[in-house]
């Protein structure tokens, strides 16, 4: 197996792409270590797993200004438990992603001497009871045009990204998806998207299993978990209906997973 060399590590945190701005991630689930030793042990320590958590960091290049800022969003977002977060190595539509609710409790900014650029720290925790959800990417807000992260700009109906094979949700799973809208949005204007499943990848006969929307401001939302048993293994995201008042355009990053709840 070949190591993985961070080069585009992708991070979106609600309504904001934090990932140019960003030279460091740090991402720690866990799981409490209880106690289950008894006088049949044979004198060794047995653990059971306990109640899971998260912890998360992540730093960089400080940046102020507008409402699409790091100290913006990290400055007007401490203390919020509501913060959907979509997280991992490789900003590749297909690629794995981690995505979960969380709140940002320690906001660290200007920790450097005189004459150096001004970095960031934003440190948090998961925050609700879904946890993480590990799945893929099935829209990137971002194309490479020789070599140079351009915003991919969705403006009509049809099939948003990607679609992606993550296998049939079983009676005891779930299907999650986390939504950014990653630009600010025109006044009047608002999206609708729709989640399809399909047997194949070029979705012969695709079933609508959610709804998301109408959008109409920038920033994070979470699917409303679908239950299991859905024996479809391909998913893909769906631009059902724009308003266009204003542009019509809107920047979008999207992830799907399945597991149990």
């Amino acid at each position: 197996m070949n190591p993985t060399v961070l080069l585009n590590v992708f991070s979106y945190v609600a309504g904001l792409d934090f990932t140019g701005y960003s030279n460091e991630t740090q991402f720690q689930p866990s799981r409490a270590a209880l106690p289950r030793t008894t006088f049949r042990s044979g004198g060794n320590t047995e653990l059971w797993g306990g109640l899971r958590s998260l912890t998360y960091s992540q730093a960089g290049l400080w940046h102020a200004g507008g409402s699409t800022s790091v100290d913006a969003e990290a400055f007007n977002s401490l203390g919020s438990q509501t913060r959907l977060h979509t997280f991992g190595p490789d900003e590749a539509e297909g690629s794995v992603a981690y995505f979960w609710t969380g709140g940002h409790f320690q906001y660290a900014a200007f920790d450097a001497p005189v004459g150096q650029l001004a970095p960031f720290r934003l440190t948090g925790q998961g925050t609700d009871r879904f946890g993480v959800v590990r799945g893929k990417l099935a829209a990137s807000p971002n194309e490479f045009i020789d070599g140079v992260a351009t915003p991919v700009v969705t403006d009509s109906l049809g099939p948003l990204g990607s679609a992606v094979q993550l296998g049939a949700v079983a009676a005891d799973e779930f299907l999650y998806a986390a939504v950014h809208l990653l630009d600010d949005v025109g006044a009047g204007d608002d999206i609708t998207l729709t989640i399809e499943s399909d047997s194949a990848a070029n979705f012969p006969s695709p079933t609508v299993r959610a709804t998301l929307g109408p959008l109409s401001a920038r920033g994070g939302t979470w699917l409303t978990p679908v239950a299991g048993a859905i024996t479809d293994t391909w998913w893909r995201f769906v631009v059902d209906d724009i308003t266009a008042a204003t542009s019509g355009e809107f920047v979008i990053g999207a992830a799907f997973g399945v597991q149990k709840g």
